[in-house]
């Protein structure tokens, strides 16, 4: 998540401290839209990724 609020400069807020520790891999272009790579991330179903006031909020 650290990478992603880098590749696309926003902030990354968590909504629960459990979330923070899960670990996640997955591959995403560069090139795609932030929307893309959150609707990626989504299909894991180990979190969900939303865009809400200009950050992404990260929860369960």
């Amino acid at each position: 998540m650290r990478e992603l609020g880098r590749w696309y400069n926003v902030d990354i807020v968590f909504t629960d401290r459990e979330v923070m520790q899960e670990r996640l891999h997955f591959r995403a272009d560069r090139r795609d839209s932030l929307e893309q790579v959150l609707e990626l991330l989504n299909c894991l179903r180990k979190v969900r990724a939303r865009i809400e006031d200009g950050r992404v909020v990260v929860g369960v």
